[in-house]
């Protein structure tokens, strides 16, 4: 590995190869392709957190860590697409703001996406960790108040923040305007790049998926368990029947959004760790690579845009009837707060 690593293809650099696949027509596409992801992920992340304030029941369930996703999902259409749309028309990876600022955007731009990254896969441990006690212990998932929840989600964004706080060290402009990773002149840059991303690999890809895997392994079992148990007890079928399709359609959202998460980033994450960890094991710059590279980033990026569509989809508080309701209510709320207040005068 070189001295000034690049490591964060989804900011640093527009492609790893050489090859120019791109003209005119292919530069358009790509350019629309983001805008749109950025105002479907605005729009859409954008109402799950509007219906999420103004419905307080929702407050108690895994909509909180689902609303946490869509938080950091909002850091990309303001912080990430931008720069890949800046360099589709310029062409360059090259930071067009240089200088003190150009430097800050570097550090930001790329903890920000990483950070994004980092808060869904640990919000989706929370969810399936949830999901896990709700369906196989039931009774103890009562133990999981909104005050957890909120150290919970909390605590991811501390995790997520503080393993890549190193950035604002290693990210740097050059003197042609790529920003770059280099961990001197404090460290020796490769071994302590590779030990470093070595354990964020870990900590935010492997230990998150491996946890979820085997919880939902367990899920699943459970599942079928109770279902063959049900049967037996057919005394209590329906009361058992109606928990457990509740609990179903719950879970079959959650796992929903888990494979959402593994077909849109996996392939990206395939690219960036050969890049970091075995750049010799790549074949040389070809037309493969170039789009294999572009098709991987348009589905990372696309990431951002799928958890709205996923909600709508499985559950009824984000449905169209479900968030014109919310709005009545809350405006016949309020009109009638006023309407108190002017009687109380």
């Amino acid at each position: 590995m070189n001295n000034t690593a690049d490591v964060s293809l989804l900011t640093s650099n527009s492609t790893p190869c050489s090859v120019a696949i791109n003209t005119p027509a292919l530069t358009i596409t790509k350019v629309s392709m983001y805008s749109v992801i950025a105002i479907a992920s605005l729009l859409g992340n954008s109402l799950l957190v509007l219906v999420f304030i103004r419905t307080k029941a929702m407050r108690k369930t895994i909509d909180v860590f689902i609303i946490n996703m869509a938080v950091s999902d909002l850091l990309f259409p303001v912080f990430v697409i931008p720069r890949l749309i800046v360099m589709e028309i310029t062409e360059s990876s090259a930071f067009i703001i240089q200088g003190v600022l150009g430097s800050l955007l570097c550090k930001i731009c790329t903890f920000l996406a990483d950070v994004s990254v980092s808060v869904s896969t640990h919000s989706l441990v929370m969810i399936t960790v949830e999901r896990f006690l709700a369906v196989v212990f039931p009774f103890k998932v009562r133990l999981i108040s909104s005050n957890l929840r909120f150290y919970a989600i909390l605590m991811v964004w501390i995790i997520a923040m503080g393993i890549h706080a190193p950035y604002f060290y290693t990210f740097r402009l050059t003197e042609s305007g790529d920003c770059v990773s280099n961990w001197e002149p404090a460290f020796n840059n490769e071994p302590t790049h590779a030990r470093y991303y070595t354990a964020l690999f870990v900590v935010v890809v492997i230990l998150p998926f491996t946890i979820i895997t085997v919880l939902y392994s367990v899920i699943l079992w459970t599942l079928i368990f109770k279902k063959d148990k049900i049967s037996v007890h057919r005394s209590r079928r329906a009361r058992e029947k109606k928990k457990g399709s509740r609990q179903l359609r719950v879970t079959r959202m959650a796992v929903a959004i888990f494979v959402a998460f593994a077909l849109c980033w996996v392939p990206f994450s395939v690219l960036q760790f050969l890049f970091s960890f075995a750049p010799e094991k790549i074949p040389e710059c070809s037309l493969v690579l170039s789009v294999y590279f572009h098709v991987a980033l348009v589905l990372a990026v696309a990431y951002c845009t799928v958890n709205p569509v996923i909600c709508f989809i499985f559950a009824r508080n984000y449905r169209l009837p479900e968030l014109l309701a919310v709005s009545q209510r809350s405006q016949l709320s309020s009109t009638s707060k006023g309407s108190q207040r002017e009687t109380d005068l």
